[in-house]
């Protein structure tokens, strides 16, 4: 026969070290340069063995089958409290008696389970006083029923049902206003009504008419017409706008046509448009518009011809430069001859200077790659001669002589700098992610990350990965032993 459980210890504190993934019950703060850096959280170490697990399993079990709400909560649950918290703490860092939490995430639980045996047994009180036709003014005589429910911890459900009193309240049943006026009703009622509702209202609060309090013009009704007779009007309308259109456009040519016949005086300047006297509104008469637009139609608009105040003198094109033939020709040669005379007294200094094969290639350059000279158009009377020109002279390097490269240029590596080991910060071990008390109780990799590391979390991870050989646990480079 299985042992019943009173309580649920597991949900009530929020700790099943049979679940996977469980974490170390303690409290971090994580400090940055002695501040609080971020707020307190638990412990995400999972280095716990199999054994503290199962030890803590049967004492939440053997917890679990005590009547906390009729005994109470003793000094033996708070012993077997402490030696859950000792159980459920890494071995690395939190059950070591410096660092160790036991009493504190004890006395928390403790608190806990204080706090849930009140509200069960309240709820008890409340459940027998509405079963002897007491009816309470709140489940909990000693504090209302919104304050109880911020004592209740988080994920607790009670054994005992929750209770509320609720008044009775008398609920009259009839028909939804919308449904009333939505219904039928005959004429005739309705006609009876509406004189009784007239008379009811007296002659003093009667509202005078819409008409007079607004001067508004009363509604009158649309005469009915035949079709017939509307497709007509709706016709006439129709060449009514028509006409419109065509006089406004007749008004725009002729005040176009009239503004390009008055001359322009450029000695005078011309009046601004808000200037100009402004004449007196006239309102538009269909009549005059119709019989503009009949006129306009019977003689056509004169044509817009513009007149300039001044003829149009094209500006003359600049005279190019030219010169005689014979000077055209003395000015050519005397610059081959420039030319010339240069480029034999640098081919003389490249010969005295580095020798004869840099003044050969120099010379085959000068023939491949030689500018083109610039002449100047010659005016002649007469037809020009035809010039006929040869090919040019490509010199060849001579047989035995080497030809001249242009250097390329190789790319070199940089020579490669040897590695030099530099140490992080002291922040946190990225193994237990707490921070160091002092730089003595920190060793670093000097491999290649440089992180920092507790001595005694780097023993831990090693032994527990033996096969892997020691090894750095953030850059997993061998570790270079230091002393």
């Amino acid at each position: 026969m299985p042992i019943p459980h009173f309580w649920e210890p597991r949900e009530l504190l929020g700790t099943d070290p049979s679940e996977s993934g469980f974490t170390c019950t303690a409290i971090v703060m994580p400090m940055k340069q002695g501040q609080l850096r971020e707020e307190p959280r638990r412990c995400s170490l999972t280095m716990l063995s199999n054994e503290s697990k199962s030890q803590a399993c049967r004492a939440l079990d053997i917890l679990a089958q005590i009547d906390v709400v009729s005994k109470g909560v003793s000094e033996g649950i708070g012993r077997a409290l402490v030696r859950v918290a000792e159980l459920t703490s890494c071995p690395r860092w939190h059950r070591k008696p410096r660092y160790s939490q036991a009493e504190a995430v004890a006395a928390k639980w403790k608190d806990v389970v204080q706090l849930f045996v009140a509200n069960e047994r309240a709820l008890i009180r409340g459940a027998g006083r509405e079963r002897m036709g007491i009816v309470p003014a709140s489940i909990s005589g000693s504090a209302p029923r919104h304050e109880q429910e911020l004592l209740v911890p988080r994920g607790w459900r009670p054994s005992v049902p929750d209770l509320e009193v609720h008044e009775q309240r008398s609920v009259v049943e009839r028909t939804p206003r919308r449904l009333r006026e939505n219904q039928p009703q005959p004429l005739a009622a309705a006609a009876e009504r509406r004189p009784r509702q007239q008379q009811q209202t007296p002659p003093q609060l009667q509202a005078a008419p819409q008409t007079e309090a607004y001067n508004l013009r009363p509604y009158q009704p649309r005469p009915v017409q035949e079709p017939a007779l509307e497709m007509a009007q709706a016709y006439v309308n129709h060449d009514v706008h028509r006409a419109n259109l065509a006089a406004r456009a007749a008004e725009r040519s002729l005040a176009q046509q009239q503004q390009a016949e008055v001359p322009l005086d450029p000695n005078r300047d011309q009046p601004a448009i808000r200037d100009w006297p402004s004449r007196p509104y006239q309102a538009p008469q269909p009549e005059a518009r119709l019989e503009r637009a009949v006129e306009s139609r019977q003689r056509p608009p004169r044509p817009q011809i513009l007149q300039p105040a001044e003829e149009y003198r094209p500006r003359p094109a600049a005279a190019e430069p030219c010169i005689d033939v014979a000077e055209g020709r003395e000015a050519i040669q005397r610059a081959q001859e420039q030319i010339s005379r240069i480029e034999l007294d640098f081919l003389e200094h490249m010969e005295a200077r580095f020798g004869h094969l840099e003044a050969e290639g120099f010379r085959r350059f000068l023939a491949i790659q030689a500018p083109a000279v610039h002449t100047v158009p010659i005016c002649n009377t007469g037809r020009e001669p035809e010039v006929v020109r040869g090919e040019e002279a490509v010199i060849s390097p001579a047989a035995g002589e080497p030809r001249v490269r242009p250097a390329v240029a190789v790319a070199v590596p940089a020579p490669a700098r040897p590695y030099v080991p530099v140490r992080k910060l002291l922040e946190e071990c990225f193994i237990c992610n707490d921070g160091f008390d002092s730089p003595d109780n920190a060793i670093w990799c000097q491999g290649q990350c440089g992180t920092n590391v507790h001595r005694e979390c780097f023993e831990e991870w090693n032994r527990i990965n033996e096969d892997a050989g020691r090894r750095c646990g953030f850059c997993r480079r061998l570790w270079v032993e230091q002393p």
